[in-house]
């Protein structure tokens, strides 16, 4: 039957938001090794030339998505708790 009922899962909801923190974090952790790879390999095995100084380009696009995915979660965890206390604002006649 069909019903004019809107059900949220809240613990999904926020399993999902802790997700979003979790990944942001290990995904910040894999750009700052990225990086510091790449200034290893820059600094010990292609030390001169063309290749080099294109290579210290790259590195400094690649730090700037340092701090940024974080970011990102950061903001994605904050709407989902938004959302949920929006939703308990509405409903607090219902339940």
């Amino acid at each position: 039957m069909a019903s004019n009922q809107l059900i949220i899962d809240e613990d999904y909801w926020r399993d999902m938001a802790s997700f979003f923190e979790k990944q942001g974090k290990n995904y910040e952790s894999m750009i700052q090794e990225y990086v510091q790879t790449l200034k290893a390999i820059r600094d010990s095995a292609i030390i001169d030339g063309a290749v080099s100084a294109a290579l210290s380009e790259f590195i400094t696009y690649a730090e700037k998505l340092e701090n940024q995915i974080g970011s990102l979660s950061t903001r994605a965890k904050s709407a989902v708790n938004q959302f949920l206390a929006d939703i308990d604002a509405k409903d607090q006649y219902q339940f």
